[in-house]
């Protein structure tokens, strides 16, 4: 919940498992209130939740993720599991798995610990509070602001944000980056509307004998656009599936940085692709245009 710390540690017994000193299995942890995955909907897939009597009189238990729970031979509830060389708890509960750090991230192994009984002597870090509301944001920031000043008029709150604010901002760094590689995405595409523009003018200029002793032959304007867009079609769809390969070939680099999605997603090639063909056809249309506009006489006078 807080973009300021990450909580991590080594699980080194899963209950009946002894794990190696140098295979331990790694985790994330939070220190969570009862309640926590009730407000986060984060559903409890067997056991109970933590409660009031999870203090620090109290023997030390433990939630684990889903993923987790994996690790151990049957119910992980009701086991043991020792964190570190010396903190050994009972597993009351399997969560499901969630995000831990950000919505980038794969889930992975987290336990969940009872907050007061964690840290019964008081907090090196700042908890974070998180609140389910109805109603319009602002007005359950006021009664935020309110509760707080009641409970001691010396406390501020600060960095209040939902959870979707907080998602947009961890991902600003993806979208400058996204919106950086349209823009060179654009610009090349523009680029190769603008060489096919040239070749097929410069095939057009070269080829004027010809279309103009077509046309004197009695060739429509309709078989000279056709002829040149033929060639310019064969054109566009070699470099459009040699493109096509490269895109596929890269793709596979890409995997690991694009968690959730498909980097070779067929409605995304497809309409690549697509958009591709529809914008060099227009380019390609100007010089099959300006073909059938050639003077006979002129081209013949030519050769």
């Amino acid at each position: 919940m807080s973009d300021g710390y990450y909580f991590i540690g080594t699980v080194t017994q899963a209950g009946s498992r002894t794990l190696p000193d140098a295979e331990p299995i790694r985790i994330a942890y939070n220190d969570i209130s009862p309640g926590y995955f009730k407000t986060l909907a984060i559903p409890l897939l067997s056991g109970r939740d933590f409660d009031r009597r999870d203090d620090a009189g109290s023997p030390p238990v433990a939630i684990v993720s889903e993923k987790l729970a994996r690790h151990f031979v049957g119910d992980p509830v009701g086991q043991r599991i020792r964190l570190g060389k010396s903190d050994l708890r009972e597993v009351v509960g399997v969560a499901r798995d969630s995000r831990y750090a950000n919505v980038k991230d794969a889930p992975r192994e987290v336990v969940y610990l009872p907050l007061f009984q964690a840290r019964p002597d008081g907090f090196w870090y700042a908890p974070s509070f998180e609140i389910r509301y109805a109603g319009s944001l602002p007005e359950v920031l006021r009664r935020v602001r309110e509760s707080v000043e009641r409970l001691d008029p010396q406390l501020v709150p600060f960095r209040l944000k939902t959870l979707e604010a907080q998602t947009q901002e961890s991902l600003v760094r993806e979208r400058l980056l996204a919106l950086l590689a349209s823009c060179f995405s654009g610009f090349a595409l523009l680029l190769a509307c603008i060489g096919l523009y040239g070749l097929m003018a410069c095939i057009v200029a070269r080829r004027t004998s010809e279309l103009g002793l077509r046309i004197a032959l009695g060739a429509s304007p309709t078989q000279i656009r056709r002829t040149v867009m033929r060639d310019s079609a064969r054109t566009v769809t070699i470099g459009a599936l040699a493109g096509l390969l490269a895109a596929i070939s890269a793709a596979r680099l890409l995997a690991s940085q694009v968690h959730g999605l498909d980097p070779t997603d067929p409605g995304v090639l497809a309409g690549s692709t697509a958009t591709l063909l529809l914008l060099t056809s227009f380019a390609s249309y100007l010089p099959a245009r300006r073909a059938t506009r050639i003077d006979p006489a002129t081209a013949l006078r030519q050769e």
